[in-house]
């Protein structure tokens, strides 16, 4: 369902937009044509004037953006003019929300940073808050979570310091929606509930029904379709009672989300079109365009492919007049479904290939890997093998599951947190309850037994008083000195869990491709989708991905000899460099001469060196791998040696690719960014690097390295020269 599911996505990105200016302070009715007549009264204050043109644009950015722009720019005159602070901090986030919409995010960025400034300036905290969501709304959209959740954070410490807690609820809310979008659906839930216990305190139906809806969208997600039945029930009853349509419009649209997901498509049509229709009687042609695209996606799974695509094709016109990009990659997506399906094959992939650019853009990995498959299917019965297979790898390559035991458990466990949660806050106050009604009673009784043991417990102190105060001082030393020993144990315990954690992520990043490569090659094989001549074509590529693999497993099973018990253990001793160089250049010369590579060995016989010759070894046979990898065919590759006092010089050159100085900055250090190719699609390892540092390190020796993009690269290794 890969419409419904970008859809999905993207009104609850725009719903949260939508949310925070419906919080940012409205203070008239939501009805354009009585503000503008209320705007127009002669009496009416200038600040109030301003407040006023904001709401009316607040009214227009889900409809018509020019007019939005105009008023904003009549605020901004009006403010300037009258030198009212707080409204020109207003208008000016009203221009970032105004650029998040038409997808402009620098330029929305620039303008959230000065109303901040503005509210900076006069301690505005509440204007600084929202400035912060802001911002982070337009990291959010430009898929820079983590500096979102930065700014989102900074806005939830901001409300929390003046107990705005309907503002910090929803700060709570907006890093939920952040986990959710990476997949990490335990903190997403976490968070979503934490702002949940917030709101539910403050009586806010509005945020609460919101909250409801997006734990709703995460048991979706999750296939647990009674628990996301349940909390989106709830939403409904909420928006109803309060009488709040466009939030029921969000729930509905959701609940038909639900229903598709199950297969239910005909209640799934009933839900899109009642959305459709409360849209339509609020003139919101954002909402009622992406009702209709809901509508069209229910027709086609119903079998009405005409009704579907007439739809479809009125979504997307409306959606490229208001520049609503994502929801017309999904029409033009239906509509290349229907035409494949009516046999139009070549039109029909003309329109998923443009479906597939927007949501390649958007970065949404599941509608990509969906499109991708279409995509595959459609090549096929285009009789097109290449780009069949094209699409076919690409979704083969991002398929991957987020459902894991351990997810499963976590959400178990906050659920029941939750409700725990709420069981013993009514019984706190249960207990509350009693414990006053039985003071007004025994008020007096208490009070006469409390100077009695007040008495009782000062003769105590002053007997215990002098023996106390001799032992505080032997006591706060041991307490010190405990606390620093369970600080710097604390520290360490740390840091060794942020490593495993980071070199398992380099892990399992470097062992997925190769593997995921050749099952997927050896899957297609056996399904006959390739020849086994096409196959043969394949077997340089997997021979390289194997090489590839076994370079890692390697690396991987020194460094568990070496490092699991938290360090790296040598056994130094007076080495002949040249002994372990011959043998290690033995190994490697036939991958070099594969390349025409000539391999240079100009160290001396007699050059020693004080170090582990085991580890040495492993050293030198990764960095020479490595260069054999990044030096173009017919290169050269050089290792000298030079006595520099008490140390012992060596150096690897080779004629290579080279390296830009982000690419250095990158080295020796665990991230599964650092994975780079060689000239022959060979694949870098991060992790041997690394371990070629750490050895080195605990040899009392250096390595460095120097390089220029498309000269060659220089690794410098210092060691002892005797012991």
């Amino acid at each position: 369902m890969l419409r419904i599911r970008i859809i999905k996505k993207y009104i609850v990105a725009c719903f949260s937009m939508l949310l925070i200016q419906v919080l940012s302070g409205a203070l008239f009715a939501q009805n354009a044509d009585s503000l503008k007549k209320v705007v127009n009264q002669p009496t009416l204050s200038d600040s109030i004037r301003v407040y006023a043109y904001i709401d009316i644009a607040d009214i227009y950015i889900g409809s018509n953006l020019d007019t939005t722009l105009f008023y904003i720019k009549k605020a901004l005159a009006l403010g300037n003019k009258i030198g009212f602070k707080n409204g020109i901090g207003e208008t000016y986030l009203e221009y970032g929300f105004y650029y998040l919409r038409t997808t402009m995010y620098d330029t929305a960025i620039k303008y959230f940073r000065l109303g901040e400034e503005i509210y900076n300036a006069i301690g505005n905290k509440k204007g600084l808050a929202r400035a912060a969501k802001g911002i982070g709304h337009a990291y959010t959209s430009q898929e820079k979570y983590g500096l979102a959740i930065d700014f989102y954070t900074k806005s939830q410490h901001i409300s929390e310091s003046i107990n705005d807690n309907n503002s910090t609820g929803e700060a709570l809310s907006q890093i939920g929606s952040i986990y959710r979008e990476l997949g990490n659906f335990p903190n997403s839930l976490s968070y979503y509930f934490h702002a949940l216990n917030i709101l539910e305190k403050m009586h806010n139906a509005k945020a609460i029904s919101s909250a409801y809806t997006n734990i709703s969208i995460i048991y979706t997600n999750l296939g647990d379709n009674n628990k996301a039945l349940e909390y989106i029930i709830k939403s409904i009853a909420i928006d109803e009672q309060i009488g709040n349509k466009r939030g029921a419009i969000f729930s509905i649209v959701n609940m038909g989300i639900l229903y598709a997901q199950t297969q239910d498509f005909n209640n799934a049509l009933k839900c899109f079109e009642r959305g459709w229709a409360i849209s339509d009687s609020l003139h919101d042609e954002y909402w009622a365009n992406t009702c209709k695209s809901n509508v069209a996606e229910a027709y086609f799974y119903l079998g009405k492919y005409e009704e579907a695509l007439t739809i479809y094709k009125e979504v997307l016109k409306r959606s490229k007049e208001i520049r609503e990009m994502i929801a017309a990659g999904s029409a033009q997506s239906g509509i290349g479904k229907i035409y494949i399906m009516q046999g139009k094959i070549t039109e029909g992939i003309k329109y998923l290939e443009a479906s597939y650019d927007v949501i390649k853009a958007s970065g949404m990995k599941q509608p990509i890997l969906e499109t991708a498959l279409a995509l595959s299917e459609a090549y096929e019965k285009a009789n097109d093998p290449k780009n069949a297979l094209k699409y076919h790898k690409i979704y083969y390559d991002l398929r991957d599951s987020v459902y894991n035991e351990k997810s499963s458990k976590q959400i178990q466990q906050i659920q029941f947190d939750y409700e725990l949660q709420k069981k013993e806050a009514q019984i706190e106050i249960l207990e509350k309850k009693k414990a006053i009604a039985l003071g007004k009673s025994e008020k007096q009784r208490v009070v006469m037994w409390a100077l009695i043991i007040g008495l009782i417990s000062l003769l105590i102190f002053i007997v215990v008083l002098y023996r106390s105060r001799q032992k505080e001082k032997s006591s706060k030393e041991k307490i010190v000195k405990q606390k620093e020993e369970i600080q710097l144990q604390a520290s360490k315990l740390e840091e060794l869990n942020k490593f495993k954690d980071k070199t398992f992520s380099v892990l399992s990043h470097d062992l997925r491709g190769p593997i995921t490569a050749f099952s997927s090659t050896m899957m297609m094989l056996d399904e006959h989708i390739i020849s086994p001549e096409e196959f043969k074509l394949l077997q340089p590529e997997i021979s390289k991905q194997l090489n590839s693999l076994n370079i890692l497993l390697e690396n991987l099973l020194n460094w568990g000899r070496t490092y699991m018990k938290g360090q790296i253990a040598a056994n130094p001793q007076n080495t002949q460099l040249n002994t372990i160089v011959k043998q290690t250049t033995a190994l490697l010369t036939d991958i070099a001469a594969n390349k025409e590579i000539s391999l240079k060995n100009e160290i001396d016989n007699d050059t020693t060196v004080f170090c582990d010759p085991a580890q040495l070894d492993i050293v030198l046979r990764n960095l020479i791998s490595n260069a054999v990898k990044f030096t173009r065919r017919k290169g050269a590759i050089t290792l000298s040696a030079e006595d520099a006092g008490d140390n012992t010089i060596i150096k690897i050159s080779d004629t290579g690719i080279g390296m830009s100085n982000e690419q250095l900055s990158k080295l020796f250090t665990i991230n599964t960014d650092n994975n780079t190719f060689g000239t022959d699609g060979e694949k870098g390892m991060g992790l041997g690097l690394l371990l070629c540092a750490e050895f080195i390190k605990t040899n009392n020796g250096d390595i460095s390295v120097t390089s220029e993009a498309g000269v060659g690269s220089v690794f410098t290794i210092t060691l002892p020269k005797k012991g």
